[in-house]
């Protein structure tokens, strides 16, 4: 019984999610409710007591955005897709959340250089997508960037195989490996004197990619942040 109950679900929950995403027209997000609220969970144990602001890279329609704001926090998103965007700052208004601020625009390295300060950057899934367009050396260059503009934490959660990077080398030394993904994080992170990386969880994603996996980048109390 319980395996045809596994064979049951293995078929029917693509489908389900090809008809939410496809026929109906929902976001990754909201074709899969369960999945994102589980992310918050993650991210809003993370999050500092005392709200500030928030940027959220690669929002999609703003679900973890929206949820920062309801928390107190400033939050801003940023999305290339602009049905995207709309749908996001629509539920912003529908919500009277007017610290929930919403942008349509790609996040290329030039506007990272000139990126202002957060206290916080959600950074979820997205970075894979910085060493395809931009490729790997640029790539780290925003990151680096990023963190500079991070004033005491960074979110971050990236693809766990090397397939989704483009990379003509490996990323990770095992794909979809939490201890590879980690290694591969913590040497990205110490090109960054001063921070500290911490293991949060993991949250399903795919058949490729059986889970996604949740990093916190601290700053170390001996190195504050600039104003």
């Amino acid at each position: 019984m319980g395996f045809l109950k596994s064979l049951i679900l293995a078929v029917a929950n693509p489908t389900l999610r090809f008809y939410r995403t496809k026929i109906v027209g929902l976001s990754h997000q909201r074709s899969d409710m369960a999945r994102a609220q589980e992310k918050w969970r993650l991210i809003e144990s993370e999050l500092p007591e005392t709200a500030g602001s928030l940027l959220d890279i690669g929002c999609n329609e703003g679900y973890f955005t929206l949820q920062a704001a309801e928390k107190g926090w400033c939050g801003w998103g940023i999305e290339i897709i602009e049905k995207a965007v709309r749908y996001a700052r629509h539920e912003a208004a529908q919500r009277n959340l007017d610290t929930a601020l919403f942008f349509n625009a790609p996040l290329t390295p030039e506007a990272v250089e000139r990126m202002p300060h957060f206290d916080v950057i959600l950074f979820m899934s997205s970075f894979h997508d910085f060493h395809q367009v931009y490729g790997g050396a640029r790539a780290y260059e925003m990151f680096d960037n990023l963190l500079r503009a991070c004033r005491q934490k960074m979110i971050l959660e990236p693809a766990s195989t090397t397939k989704r990077f483009s990379a003509t080398e490996p990323v990770f030394s095992k794909d979809n490996d939490r201890e590879a993904i980690e290694e591969w994080v913590r040497t990205l992170v110490a090109r960054s004197p001063g921070w500290t990386v911490r293991y949060v969880g993991e949250t399903a994603y795919s058949e490729v990619e059986p889970y996604r996996f949740m990093f916190s980048i601290e700053r170390a109390p001996q190195h504050p942040a600039s104003s």
